[in-house]
């Protein structure tokens, strides 16, 4: 894992953590995707994603190429790195309305 991927891996795990309360909030990855390059609203959970905290994630994105997922059975740590690609072809086209609410 490169620096850049371990940090994303990080800073995702993080604003799960500080706007949720859980380490890997279901849907995370697809929620956090729509903000950062999809411009979505950024309010989440307890309050909205702070532009700097956007600003790192896509730019740490950017720098690896990638996006971390989770896949398989939510007993596990299953995060798993996609291509930027892979992601906006998963989430490009998501509809924001259906996003968890605090």
């Amino acid at each position: 894992m490169t620096a850049a991927e371990e940090l994303l891996l990080q800073k995702m795990r993080d604003v799960s953590q500080d706007h949720w309360c859980a380490g890997w909030l279901f849907d995370l990855e697809r929620d956090l995707y729509r903000i950062v390059f999809c411009g979505a609203d950024p309010d989440y959970g307890w309050g909205p994603v702070k532009p700097e905290t956007i600003a790192r994630l896509r730019e740490l994105a950017e720098e690896c190429g990638k996006w971390w997922s989770w896949s398989g059975d939510y007993d596990e740590a299953n995060e798993t790195l996609i291509t930027l690609e892979e992601a906006h072809k998963r989430w490009s086209e998501f509809d924001d309305s259906k996003r968890p609410t605090a």
